[in-house]
């Protein structure tokens, strides 16, 4: 019984001593990130996969290595360091992002709109309850509205707001449909917004005529 006790603390304390190597490791690596180090915080990373493939950072930790590579401007293997999050951890959250950070370097960085179209069009079909999604759907009218098939992008713009009614897209999507109809759209007056929320001043508020002297 002491022998099983005595095996079951040294397995505990293992644990934890790999738990904390595991989250210096990844903090240390997220520090060099933070900082621009971004060839340094990627052999971080990439060495904390290797030791922890199966820790419950695994999917941050390779997400990152392609957020360093997309700062770094190497689109190219930023977008085969995403790829690697969706094939690896396709069931994790990361694994959205992934496909959007794709979709982005595709639509914004290399004018890539067909194959960005396609990447967004993954992410709708295959997580459609993501919050994300109505970002991908968005996206997928600017596409379109990129390439002049002004047509479709009002269908891909009108689909976030019948799908996706409560997403912070939707105005924006309205936004870009009236512009595609060349109907006029009115321009929010930010002085005029500031101005409503100033409560406006009382008898009390007025400055007293020993205030002024």
């Amino acid at each position: 019984m002491k022998k099983y006790l005595a095996g079951l603390m040294l397995a505990v304390f293992s644990c934890g001593m790999l738990f904390c190597e595991a989250d210096d490791l990844f903090q240390k690596a997220k520090t060099m990130q933070k900082e621009k180090q971004y060839s340094e915080a990627i052999k971080t990373y990439q060495k904390y996969l290797t030791k922890f493939p199966e820790a419950k950072e695994s999917s941050d930790a390779q997400y990152n290595i392609g957020m360093c590579y997309l700062k770094m401007k190497d689109y190219d293997i930023a977008i085969k360091e995403f790829q690697l999050v969706i094939d690896k951890f396709p069931e994790r959250k990361k694994a959205v992002d992934a496909y959007l950070q794709i979709g982005s370097i595709y639509q914004k960085k290399q004018k890539k709109y067909e194959s960005a179209i396609k990447t967004y069009q993954i992410v709708i079909d295959k997580y459609p309850d993501s919050k994300k999604a109505a970002n991908a759907q968005f996206e997928l009218g600017a596409c379109y509205e990129k390439i002049k098939n002004n047509k479709r992008a009002i269908e891909e713009y009108q689909k976030v707001i019948n799908n996706f009614p409560d997403s912070k897209k939707t105005e924006g999507a309205k936004k870009k449909i009236a512009k595609l109809k060349g109907q006029k759209v009115e321009k929010k007056d930010k002085n005029a917004a500031a101005k409503k929320k100033k409560s406006p001043k009382t008898k009390d508020d007025l400055p007293s005529a020993a205030d002024e002297e």
